[in-house]
């Protein structure tokens, strides 16, 4: 069951122009194979959440890289600071990177015509693209998929979550140190 309504905006003001509507949407049955509707709907769901999620995970990931590219930044603007703290950056930066491939693809290795294997984003990206338009049951390969991704992106979450942990203690000891702010990191006063 949906509505339909119609307004006039003008100026950023809406003006109702008809009352809402409701009508009932029915199939046409006009569908080469019969299907369960209502298991395509529910499967299309989990696959949107499963897409949100992965999507959600690599915007974290790419936040992440923004804190570690401002740190180093911080690091290097900090007279206490060692050699230490750029080494475990750049360790921290190459875990990063090593879960960015998993969800997004190598972009080096690809860019150079090279195969290299589907990303967590590019196989659910697929598996969400191929239903969008169908009304016809989700094939096996979408299934699958959609179980190896399930499986996949949680160890994903796990190591970014720790890099984020790690992270936020460096940010501690900088602020220690009097480093310059970055973002992310709550700003500390000290009326010595």
């Amino acid at each position: 069951e949906y509505s339909v309504s119609m307004a006039l905006v003008v100026d950023e003001k809406a003006t109702l122009l008809a009352a809402p509507q409701k009508f009932i949407l029915k199939s046409t049955d006009m569908a080469t194979f019969k299907t369960d509707l209502d298991e395509v709907a529910a499967f299309r769901r989990e696959v949107a959440e499963l897409q949100r999620a992965v999507q959600a995970t690599s915007r974290f990931a790419d936040e992440l890289q923004d804190r570690i590219d401002r740190l180093r930044v911080a690091v290097f603007n900090t007279k206490s600071a060692d050699d230490d703290m750029v080494v475990t950056l750049r360790d921290l930066e190459i875990r990063l990177w090593d879960q960015l491939i998993v969800l997004e693809g190598d972009d080096t290795v690809s860019s150079r015509s090279e195969p290299t294997p589907p990303s967590l984003s590019g196989r659910i990206g697929r598996v969400s693209w191929g239903g969008s338009e169908s009304t016809a049951e989700p094939t096996r390969t979408h299934r699958e998929t959609v179980k190896l991704v399930s499986a996949k992106l949680p160890p994903v979450i796990d190591e970014l979550a720790a890099l984020d942990k790690e992270l936020e203690t460096i940010e501690t000891i900088l602020e220690a140190m009097g480093a310059p702010w970055t973002p992310g990191r709550t700003p500390v006063w000290r009326a010595d």
